[in-house]
């Protein structure tokens, strides 16, 4: 018999690789259980499926186990995907906590902490995430080498250069390579995402109907941001900046330097501007919080501030929706995702809006980060394991 060719092995492998990916989705997403629903799914046949099989067993990405139906005859096998051949690593970075989770390839969140954010050196923030992933690996009684990726988000844009820029509270980020920190410390590959637009995964691309057309969501807390989602897609814009809309230049008689440093709109609607405000009307430091519950009991300078909170804000809603005529606006952040807010800020939209406006609330209030860079995690071991089969 002559010997296969280089050209020929290649093709047979390319083909069994093929079968593999067939088998490992039915599996995976039409939760064929059994090599008859694989075969009915695939429309492979026998020897290739117990083939493909096999592989994926020998990669630990699928598992079996008889079951006993109590009829003579062997006990069908039910076939199931290893969800925890690799894991991930979600991180939602913020000005004063962190949140992390640890996610399997199905998406499940396995655990999730929250813990202070150490602010004032890259080095100990870096070393403060790989020591939270640590304490999440021993409470679920998992080894450091399973997780094989990690999505970070957090405050500021990441530069060609590895610095973040615009990182608020956060100090030094723009004089290290923050990738490269990062990978140090965790021994695995990572993906950094502006905090607003991971959290604009969490809400915007959680689940198929939020897939197609744009969608935006307004995030307003500590600072102003938006995240940007068309087609599936976060859209970063040629620099990253894109949804950086706390520099509309909603206010001029501000300085100059506090304009560029925090951006004109941040300076009108954000946390600390509305406690201020607030403060100067009524002489007393309340938290944002504290000054919504104020309003809902008739405080006139929590009245005041709220009127004046949702005057800025819907200027800002209105030059988004003019500019990118987004199917919904989802209200996120601290401050923005509360109900109080919205009846006043609606009312301010329809006032000077000349589009109509579809304003939502986050669903998942302040977890959007955490559960976007969750979501990010999930889909990027999707495609890790695809290339394991695959053998790329």
């Amino acid at each position: 018999m002559p010997a296969k060719s280089a050209d020929m092995r290649s093709v047979e492998s390319e083909s069994a690789s093929g079968a593999e990916l067939k088998v490992l989705r039915a599996i995976w997403f039409h939760n064929a259980e059994t090599r008859a629903a694989i075969a009915n799914v695939t429309g492979l046949s026998r020897p290739t499926i117990i083939a493909a099989i096999q592989s994926l067993r020998q990669k630990d990405l699928i598992r079996g186990e008889r079951q006993r139906q109590g009829a003579l005859g062997r006990d069908p096998e039910v076939i199931s995907v290893n969800s925890e051949a690799q894991l991930g690593y979600g991180v939602d970075i913020g000005g004063s906590k962190t949140s992390a989770a640890l996610v399997d390839l199905k998406g499940e969140i396995l655990s999730e902490l929250t813990l202070p954010t150490p602010k004032d050196d890259p080095r100990a923030l870096a070393a403060g995430v790989a020591q939270l992933r640590d304490q999440l690996l021993r409470r679920i009684g998992r080894k450091t080498g399973k997780v094989t990726f990690a999505a970070i988000g957090m405050p500021g844009v990441l530069q060609e250069d590895g610095r973040v820029v615009n990182s608020g509270t956060l100090e030094g980020l723009d004089q290290v390579d923050v990738p490269s920190l990062f990978e140090d410390a965790l021994s695995c590959a990572i993906h950094i995402e502006n905090d607003v637009n991971m959290a604009a995964y969490g809400e915007l691309l959680g689940s198929e109907s939020f897939s197609r057309g744009t969608r935006v969501l307004i995030s307003v807390g500590t600072g102003l941001g938006m995240g940007i989602v068309h087609r599936g897609e976060v859209l970063r814009g040629s620099s990253g900046h894109a949804g950086e809309i706390s520099y509309l230049p909603l206010a001029t008689h501000l300085d100059h330097a506090e304009l560029r440093r925090h951006g004109a709109a941040e300076l009108l609607a954000s946390g600390p501007v509305f406690e201020r405000r607030y403060h100067e009307l009524s002489g007393k430091k309340l938290s944002a919080t504290q000054i919504l519950s104020a309003f809902l009991e008739d405080d006139p300078h929590a009245i005041v501030a709220v009127a004046e909170l949702a005057h800025h804000l819907s200027r800002v809603v209105v030059s988004v929706v003019v500019t990118l005529d987004p199917e919904i606006v989802v209200m996120a952040g601290g401050l923005g995702s509360s109900p109080i807010l919205m009846d006043p800020l609606m009312q301010e939209v329809q006032k000077l809006s000349p589009l109509p406006v579809k304003l939502e609330l986050a669903q998942f209030g302040a977890r959007a980060g955490l559960v976007g860079a969750s979501t990010f995690v999930q889909r990027s071991l999707e495609k890790r394991v695809t290339q394991q089969v695959r053998g790329a």
